[in-house]
């Protein structure tokens, strides 16, 4: 097995059989312990068709209509910034990991899950309606940080906010502060995110409201 290509499937693996102190594992991690162990002919393929899997535009919106049904966001934060983001992070597939660990959709990071969902064990962070309720409210404690930390933030253009979020939800809102607020002194991968960002939120508003979304 090549280690690189299926780091992504170890953490799968481990995370449906340690299974989850608080809830019972997801479905999916069910199925995926079953094909591996109960399954000897071709675990491996299985394993890549479930990880390779991104969802379609219509699931998206079904698990981002739910999540903003339960959660209510300023319009900065609205359903075309968060479909931009589930393309941004993981090309939405829902068991996306990254080399630092972040799970799904949104790419959560186990510190920030466990701040917003501590009743859910980070197993449950490829559950995709679960992932965006956590990304949902990992940016509302940005946005709670950014009002109470950046001087006139609630006067800023609404695209200026959502660069300053993005920014934060990439790079960190501690270090974010700690360069004053300058996003160009980010560092790339945050600059190239921020404009990633704008640009596909753009695309997301067009195909929502239409050509003349901007004004």
């Amino acid at each position: 097995m090549n280690l690189l290509k299926d780091g992504v499937l170890v953490t799968l693996i481990t995370s449906s059989l340690a299974g989850s102190p608080r809830n019972e594992p997801s479905l999916e991690n069910k199925l995926l312990n079953d094909q591996l162990f109960n399954n000897k002919k071709e675990p491996e393929l299985y394993l890549d068709k479930i990880n390779s899997r991104a969802l379609s535009y219509s699931e998206i919106r079904k698990y981002l209509d739910k999540a903003y049904s339960k959660i209510k966001t300023p319009e900065y934060i609205n359903l075309a910034v968060q479909l931009a983001r589930s393309y941004v992070e993981s090309k939405d597939n829902p068991y996306a990991v990254s080399n630092a660990g972040a799970r799904g959709l949104y790419q959560i990071m186990e510190e920030s899950w466990n701040e917003v969902m501590n009743e859910y064990s980070f197993d449950h962070a490829f559950d995709p309606y679960l992932n965006n309720i956590a990304s949902l409210k990992h940016i509302l404690r940005i946005d709670t940080y950014l009002r109470q930390n950046y001087p006139g933030f609630e006067e800023l253009p609404l695209e200026q906010k959502r660069d300053l979020l993005n920014a934060a939800y990439n790079g960190g809102q501690g270090r974010l502060k700690s360069v004053g607020w300058d996003i160009n002194a980010m560092p790339k991968e945050t600059r190239d995110y921020v404009k990633k960002m704008r640009e596909r939120t753009l695309e997301e508003e067009m195909k929502l409201y239409g050509l003349n979304a901007k004004g």
